[in-house]
Parts: structure tokens; sequence; C-alpha cells
């Protein structure tokens, strides 16, 4: 009953446009925290670099906003290890590329081939040499794990919003392989969930694949789409600077 009433809730605040970079994180999004901001023109042209400090939106992967170790590039937003050159860390780059690619190869999203356009010019490092030689130290030496966000001049500002044609373009790509206890409707069953449902800073997890925590219960774990909505909105209720707001709720009097 509670997971159908935070999917409620999050179909509620998607039809009042709710869902956004300042609400709800929507399907195949993630909130990370950059460092950087690049402007970029459509053509890919290098406009202006700053600092923003920030959280920013971006598409993800199921991989990607459940990674802890190995190699899952989100979309167009990540750490400097992904979105460009480094070295010891080319494999990175290079999936960055080779999944950006791929997705603008079978879409027209004008943000991610602007996106596209200006990394593989390679010019990222230098664009933000003046930026990074005002870093402290401490961060300067682990620059690689600093996020950039990208922003293109005629398509408003420095953060991404919601990509829609690719929460379509990555969902019709997931395979059907299972039924979604939650909905009753056939769904891909991700192989991974994220974490970071009360903060980024606490690994706690709301479903979990693995075999000690779950055993034969398999069966139990929700499709895709559902777990987002439901992952996404516990993140957005579980976020203090929102609850003063929502006091009244019927997600919030349930839980009295």
């Amino acid at each position: 009953m509670v997971w159908d009433m935070l999917i409620k809730y999050y179909d509620n605040a998607e039809k009042n446009g709710a869902v956004s970079e300042e609400g709800i994180t929507p399907i195949a999004h993630t909130k990370i925290q950059c460092t950087f901001g690049i402007l970029i023109d459509l053509k890919g042209t290098f406009k202006m670099a700053m600092f923003i400090n920030q959280p920013v939106l971006t598409p993800c992967t199921i991989d990607s906003e459940a990674r802890t170790s190995g190699i899952a590039p989100h979309l167009i937003n990540d750490n400097l290890s992904y979105v460009t050159l480094m070295q010891g860390y080319e494999e990175r780059h290079t999936q960055y590329i080779d999944q950006l690619d791929a997705y603008v190869s079978d879409s027209d999203d004008p943000f991610a081939i602007a996106v596209l356009t200006y990394i593989l010019n390679g010019t990222l490092i230098d664009d933000i040499a003046p930026l990074i030689e005002q870093l402290p130290a401490q961060k300067r030496a682990n620059l690689k794990a600093l996020n950039v966000g990208f922003g293109v001049y005629e398509l408003c500002n420095i953060r991404s919003e919601v990509n829609n044609q690719w929460i379509d373009y990555y969902i019709n790509a997931l395979p059907i392989n299972g039924i979604c206890p939650v909905t009753g409707k056939e769904a891909h069953i991700p192989s991974k969930y994220p974490s970071n449902i009360l903060s980024h800073a606490r690994m706690a997890k709301l479903f979990s694949n693995k075999a000690d925590i779950l055993t034969d219960m398999d069966s139990l774990l929700p499709g895709y789409i559902a777990s987002q909505k439901i992952i996404h909105t516990l993140q957005f209720l579980c976020d203090e600077k929102n609850i003063t707001n929502r006091k009244d709720d019927p997600i919030f009097i349930l839980g009295k």
C-alpha cells in the first residue's frame, strides 16, 4: 500500500510539474553535486566556465545511478574522469563517449548533440584551467572526482532540465524480464537499485538483489519504472528542506 501511495504521489507531482530539477527527480535521472558549470552553444562551441557548487540533474542509467565502483557513466554531466581524457581513466572516458554517441545516433536531442560535439573537441581541461588554479590544494589533488554540469546557451541555463527524450529512449531499451509485484505488469526488473535514500552521505538501500538479503524473494523486487518513482519520491520526502512544506501530505499523515 505504501508503494502504491508513493507512486501516486509521484504521478500527481508529474501532472503538476513538480517532477523537475527543483522537485522530485524524474525517472532515469539523478542529481550530482557539480563544482564546475560549462556553457556552450548548440554547435558545441565553448562560451564560458564558472564555479556553480550546486546539485545538477543528469540523465543516468541503472548502473550509473547505483555505482559505487567500476565504470558506469552518466549520460551528460559527470565527474572529470568521465567527461575528459585523464591519465589512468581512459576507459571511463571511452565508455562515456560511446554511450553519448549511441544516444545521439538514435535521437535528435540538441542538448546531447551539443555536449558530444564539445567533448570531442578535447578542450575541456584547458577551458576550466583558470578555475582549477583557484581550487584549494586538496581539491586539485582529487580533480578526477569533481563533477561538471553542462548548459547550452540557447536552451535556457547552465543546468540541464528533465530530458524526456532520454527517458523514452532508455526505458524502451530495457528488456522485459519479469512481472513487477507493485503494478502487476510486465516490466524490466533491474539487476541493482540505487542507494542514498536518506542522503548522499548515508548509503541506505530500499531494495537489494543480494541473495544473502532476499534469498528466494527475488519476485518481490519492483520493476524499473515503479522502483524509480518509489525511490525518487522517498528521496524527495526525506529531504529536510522540503519537510515543513509537506506536513499535511497524505503520506506524512499515514506515517504518524
